[in-house]
């Protein structure tokens, strides 16, 4: 009676322990294809929450111009109709915070916030931009524009396209803000080996 209880018990266990180590053996045989399967993934919902994955198109953009595969995002040149003398590059701070809230609100966009988180970030920026000057110029007008539109919107319409294009237009402002940052400073460095 003992040897069957024992008998018993021990096929309990292999029986128990079957299935998880299958899956284990599964995972580990099909592990590439299962790591690759995890990073095509985009998006997961449970319940009424949706989490997406993937880096947008701004941050690809980002990461090849940091492992030298592109030089830098094409962006077409500004057209100036400000004059430099009119931009009040003393205003320090406005200027500091003019690229914090450009950042932030490409970034905003990009992480799904919702529509009044994107209408604040613009709001910030083009008073910091009007302060410095910057909102006559071409990009500050676009900053305005992005703006306007953007307020037009529903929280619906912030698809991931959309959000992936709108980052493109906020960081086509930043370019365009930095040309005109580079012409103010005489023999502006972009990097130490330049």
């Amino acid at each position: 009676m003992n040897c069957q209880l024992i008998l018993h018990d021990l096929f309990l266990l292999v029986g128990e322990s079957l299935w998880p180590c299958t899956v284990l053996i599964l995972a580990f045989v099909f592990r590439r294809n299962v790591r690759n399967l995890i990073t095509s993934l985009t998006e997961a919902k449970i319940g009424d929450k949706v989490f997406k994955f993937g880096q947008a198109n701004s941050d690809r953009i980002l990461t090849d111009v940091a492992e030298g595969n592109i030089t830098s995002p094409v962006y077409d040149q500004p057209k100036f109709t400000t004059s430099q003398t009119s931009i009040k590059w003393e205003k320090s701070a406005n200027l500091f915070w003019l690229g914090n809230d450009l950042e932030w609100t490409a970034q905003t966009i990009l992480r799904g916030a919702p529509k009044k988180n994107i209408v604040h970030g613009l709001t910030q920026c083009y008073h910091h931009s009007s302060e410095l000057g910057l909102g006559t110029t071409d990009a500050g007008k676009l900053l305005l524009n992005l703006k306007s539109q953007t307020e037009l919107l529903s929280d619906a319409d912030l698809n991931r396209g959309w959000r992936d294009s709108f980052s493109q237009r906020i960081y086509k402002v930043v370019h365009d803000f930095g040309v005109l940052a580079n012409a103010n400073q005489p023999n502006f460095r972009p990097n130490p080996n330049a």
